[in-house]
């Protein structure tokens, strides 16, 4: 259990976090256990460190930064945000249609509205959950023929985003 704080902090991320003495948790042994496997790892198969797709060597960290991912990011939510908008809009659009032809007073077709757009707001949600796998699916099997290209593009990318970190200069 944390201590009460001495002063009342306000925002977000300023309370005490679980670390050290308070969860029982010594970050240098944890430490410790890291090297341990870097070396257990380093003995047993060098040539891992040695490949490309390693992210550190003795020279160097390598790491992404934020446009490597921007692009990707985008495609793989234009599936999903595209389904929504078209079983959200699409089907609301349908329905206040067929609504609009029933024979009533205008107060009473206003009601009716008000109502079939609320009821399908909810089932829209419903069927959107319960319907993105299966078009997640369909998406990823018609898009199996051309796995090799997109491999190709998404490494592209990847490798445009890279950054190093030279341990022996300093320099990014």
């Amino acid at each position: 259990m944390l201590p009460e704080p001495r002063n009342n902090r306000r925002r977000l991320g300023q309370d005490l976090q679980p670390v050290g003495d308070y969860a029982g948790i010594q970050p240098y042994y944890r430490v410790c256990e890291d090297v341990q496997a870097v070396h257990h790892q380093d003995k047993c198969g060098p040539e891992a460190f040695q490949s490309g797709d390693w992210w550190w060597s003795q020279g160097r960290i390598r790491f992404l930064n934020g446009k490597a991912f921007i692009g990707l990011s985008a495609a793989q939510l234009l599936i999903p945000y595209l389904w929504g908008g078209l079983v959200l809009v699409g089907g609301g659009m349908m329905l206040l249609h067929y609504a609009s032809k029933v024979e009533l007073p205008d107060e009473l077709k206003s009601l009716l509205g008000l109502g079939v757009v609320l009821g399908w707001i909810a089932l829209s949600m419903f069927l959107i959950i319960k319907t993105l796998p299966w078009v997640m699916s369909a998406a990823a099997f018609l898009l199996k023929p051309f796995e090799k290209g997109l491999s190709r593009i998404t490494d592209r990318s990847l490798k445009a985003g890279e950054s190093y970190f030279s341990r022996e200069t300093g320099q990014v």
